[in-house]
């Protein structure tokens, strides 16, 4: 499931993206969608902190300051578990 998620995102963008940012989004998809089919954990917080930098970059290029504030909270949040999580084990 997890490839065909990943092949219908590289296939839309490879159909709509007009300028190298536009992959940012859809990069930080298709990582989203791998950490939460592929991982637990750790690994999988820090594939999908990985996303939301993506997405972060992607706002700020938008100028989008809704949706770079909430993806800094999405990110501060989950930092905030992968710390809990180093500290339990």
């Amino acid at each position: 499931m997890a490839a065909a998620v990943v092949a219908a995102n590289l296939a839309l963008g490879l159909a709509l993206a007009r300028q190298p940012s536009d992959w940012l989004p859809l990069a930080a998809s298709c990582l989203g969608t791998l950490a939460l089919f592929l991982l637990q954990g750790i690994p999988m917080r820090l594939v999908m902190l990985c996303g939301t930098c993506l997405w972060i970059a992607n706002n700020l290029l938008a100028g989008s300051i809704g949706g770079t504030a909430l993806e800094v909270v999405v990110a501060v949040v989950n930092l905030t578990t992968i710390a809990r999580l180093a500290a339990r084990a």
